[in-house]
């Protein structure tokens, strides 16, 4: 990508737009994933989450160098063209550096005046499902761990790890132990 000095605004735009399609493909390539990613933890098939789990980290690796390049250029654009940012309700306002949100927000100015609105909401929209998925995906791991402890749990002799009381009345709360066999 060039650098961010010494280019005009139409220059700028195109080099941003193309910017846009690569993160924006990137989002495409990561939903995809995230729903693969999906159907493996719920079908325990952990042999190919781990395959995928490595392809998706390549993934976010290349979106997260879209983001810096965009960062990168749209503060060059707001210091070389005067591009006035209006204070957002997530911008620390006791602070002078330029936060994410607050480039974020910019963009979203400066893309509405070079005709990249549609492919900038595009992308936040694509970006959002992508968060959406990746909290379910979460989710699903952690109903996953819980079970397997469950079941740790059971073939180990816990019956439970939460306070019961004993037959003389006092609090027990250390989890009991019931060996199932021994060899």
């Amino acid at each position: 990508m060039h650098s961010p000095q010494n280019i005009d605004e139409t220059q700028a735009a195109k080099i941003l737009k193309r910017n846009i399609q690569v993160s924006t493909q990137c989002c495409e390539n990561l939903l995809q994933m995230l729903q693969q990613e999906q159907t493996f933890l719920k079908t325990r098939n952990f042999d190919q989450l781990d395959i995928l789990i490595t392809k998706k980290s390549e993934l976010l690796k290349q979106l997260e160098q879209c983001v810096i390049q965009r960062e990168q250029w749209i503060t060059s654009i707001k210091k070389t063209s005067g591009t006035s940012i209006q204070k957002t309700s997530i911008q620390d306002k006791n602070t002078e550096n330029t936060s994410s949100a607050e480039v974020t927000a910019s963009f979203a100015l400066w893309a509405k005046k070079n005709n990249l609105a549609d492919a900038w909401r595009n992308h936040q929209t694509l970006s959002k499902s992508c968060q959406h998925a990746n909290e379910v995906n979460g989710k699903l791991m952690l109903r996953n761990q819980a079970t397997h402890k469950q079941l740790l749990d059971i073939l180990r002799g816990n019956q439970g790890s939460g306070a019961l009381y004993t037959e003389k009345g006092t609090k027990n709360s250390g989890p009991s132990r019931n060996t199932l066999g021994e060899a």
